[in-house]
């Protein structure tokens, strides 16, 4: 297998391991790690390769072309999820963005298979070559800077896009009120259409006795509301807390905790 099959083969594997531990119960740091390289390093990387300007740039030159292509995936997909009316999210902008890179470098390994290995290094030099627009009488402008431009005006459409909507739609809320004995939770649906979720509500350090769980279904623009009885093995003055997950996800994206009863010191 040569160098140029065996990149494309190891990025193929990376952007599948990014997606499982961004996806997963992992630690923050490493889930951290996986969404760097699954937005800024991987995009890229997979268009140079199709484009067929990879082995061609340098090492500066690849990076920053690489960089700016990634931005520029970023965006678009992004655009494309909020034009198709799905809801916004980790799990769905994860998968979007692993499955773009896989196509790619699919392509790019076809690519290389149709044309050899010397053909296709002949083709990034000329890729290379046509980087910079050399007609006579127009500016000579790095395709990079293209790019860049490219993205920032999508981005500002997709701003707009999103400031024309009304406002305090697909907004999730949490509240959690106490009570004697227990708490009011309550969960507000905004988004456009029906939700599921998952709530947890337990000790914010451990404390004997098991969080509570609820499944909770809601319409859109649906309101839930439940009174929740705290263990009595809890010791007194424990901090409490609600978690908020959408069905099929790992990690809370709505929190709310329940501070200390200010008499439980007394």
């Amino acid at each position: 297998m040569t160098r140029r099959y065996r990149g494309l083969l190891l990025a193929a594997i990376g952007a599948a391991i990014c997606w499982m531990t961004v996806l997963s119960g992992a630690p923050t740091a490493l889930r951290s790690v996986a969404a760097i390289a699954l937005l800024f390093l991987l995009p890229g990387y997979a268009v140079l390769k199709v484009l067929g300007l990879g082995g061609s740039l340098g090492v500066v030159e690849e990076a920053v072309l690489g960089l700016g292509a990634s931005c520029a995936v970023v965006v678009v997909v992004a655009v494309c999820i909020g034009l198709s009316s799905t809801e916004l999210h980790d799990t769905v902008f994860a998968t979007a963005l692993v499955a773009l890179v896989l196509v790619a470098l699919a392509l790019a390994w076809l690519r290389g298979i149709r044309v050899g290995p010397s053909a296709a290094s002949e083709a990034e030099g000329t890729a290379r070559k046509r980087l910079v627009m050399p007609r006579a009488g127009r500016l000579r402008v790095p395709l990079v800077l293209w790019l860049t431009a490219g993205t920032l005006v999508v981005a500002a459409l997709f701003v707009a896009s999103g400031a024309a909507q009304p406002q305090g739609s697909d907004v999730v809320q949490l509240w959690m009120i106490r009570q004697d004995g227990g708490a009011k939770v309550g969960i507000y649906n905004g988004t456009t259409g029906t939700s599921v979720y998952r709530l947890t509500i337990g000790p914010a350090k451990s404390a004997p006795g098991a969080a509570e769980s609820i499944d909770v279904t809601l319409e859109a623009s649906g309101q839930w509301e439940n009174s929740v009885q705290f263990p009595t093995t809890w010791p007194a003055g424990t901090e409490v807390v609600a978690n908020l997950y959408r069905a099929g996800e790992t990690s809370p994206f709505r929190m709310a905790w329940l501070a200390p009863s200010p008499t439980a010191s007394q």
